[in-house]
C-alpha cells in the first residue's frame, strides 16, 4: 500500500487539480505502468478507447492490488464505451475483486456503477440486482448517486422500466 501512495495521490488529483495531475507524469516515484495508467485516465476522458486498450491490454500486472485494479477498471471502461459489455463485465469484476479494502472508495463506486450499466445494456436483471445490492450500502455513495442509478432506466429510451421493477 505504501508503494501505491503516490499513485493514489495522482488518481485523486485527476479530479481535484489538473495542474498537479500533470506533474505526476514526470514524478520518478511512479513506475512506467503507473504513468501509463494515468495517461489512460486522460484518454478515457477524451474518448480515446482504442488507445487505452492498446496500452493496457497486455500490460503485466504490477503486484499491487490498487494499481492492478485501476488498470482493470480502465480496460472495463474502454470496452464498455466501445459497446463490448461482456468483456467490460470481466474487467469490472476483476477490478472490484482487487479493490476490496482499497482507499479509493470513489473508484469502487465507479467500477460498480459501470458494471451495473453493463448488465443493464445486456438486459440481465440478475446481474443488475447483485451489483445494486452491493452498492446500496456503499458508504461512499451519495443519495444523488443512488437516485441517478435507480432512475437510469426511466431516463433511457429502452424497455428498462420493467427491468428495474424486476430487480427492486
Amino acid at each position: 500500500m505504501v508503494r501505491a501512495k503516490t499513485f493514489i495521490e495522482a488518481i485523486n488529483s485527476f479530479y481535484d487539480s489538473k495542474r498537479k495531475f500533470k506533474s505526476y507524469f514526470t514524478d520518478n516515484r511512479l513506475t512506467a505502468l503507473e504513468k501509463t495508467i494515468l495517461q489512460c485516465l486522460t484518454w478515457i476522458s477524451h474518448s480515446k478507447f482504442d488507445e487505452v486498450i492498446d496500452a493496457l491490454k497486455d500490460a503485466t500486472a504490477s503486484g499491487d492490488k490498487i494499481i492492478d485494479a485501476e488498470k482493470e477498471l480502465l480496460l472495463g471502461m474502454a470496452f464498455n464505451n466501445k459497446g463490448d459489455s461482456k468483456k467490460a463485465i470481466a474487467y469490472f469484476t476483476r477490478s472490484l475483486t482487487l479493490m476490496q479494502d482499497s482507499p479509493l472508495k470513489r473508484r469502487q463506486l465507479t467500477a460498480s456503477s459501470n458494471l451495473f450499466f453493463c448488465y443493464f445494456n445486456l438486459k440481465f436483471a440478475e446481474g443488475m440486482k447483485s451489483v445494486l445490492q452491493g452498492m446500496l450500502p456503499f458508504e461512499g455513495m451519495t443519495d444523488v448517486e443512488r437516485v441517478t442509478i435507480l432512475s437510469c432506466p426511466v431516463n433511457c429510451a429502452t424497455p428498462a422500466p420493467s427491468m428495474i421493477l424486476k430487480i427492486l
